[in-house]
């Protein structure tokens, strides 16, 4: 085992019954987050410990997820309104600091469709 994969003390818990069918445990351990070379919200490339955890062993059915929304009543990312601030280059983000105007790029108009982009 690798000396950035070694396992946490939770290792015992593998042990364990799982708390629910089918589920496996992952072990936790170290490794390197992020990345110096790509993008900047990527940076700095830093070490992170994460606890072992249970998983399923398979990914989740469209049935299996249709059963989870209609008992908790779950919306999904994609069916609530988007925020702006969310992205690059758009309204007031802290992360557009430095970056050029946002305010040119969000109001630049196309001649083909005069959609404002």
């Amino acid at each position: 085992m690798s000396e950035l994969m070694k396992p946490t003390p939770t290792a015992e818990l593998a042990e364990q019954k799982p708390p629910h069918p089918d589920m496996v445990w992952i072990f936790g351990g170290s490794f390197l987050m992020g990345s110096d070379k790509h993008y900047p919200e990527e940076a700095p490339a830093h070490e992170v410990t994460v606890d072992g955890f249970w998983m399923d062993s398979h990914t989740v059915t469209n049935e299996e997820f249709r059963k989870f929304v209609e008992a908790t009543k779950h919306v999904t990312s994609a069916e609530r309104p988007p925020n702006p601030d969310d992205y690059l280059g758009r309204g007031n983000n802290k992360r557009n600091e430095g970056r050029g105007s946002s305010e040119k790029r969000g109001t630049r108009s196309t001649e083909q469709s005069g959609v404002n982009i």
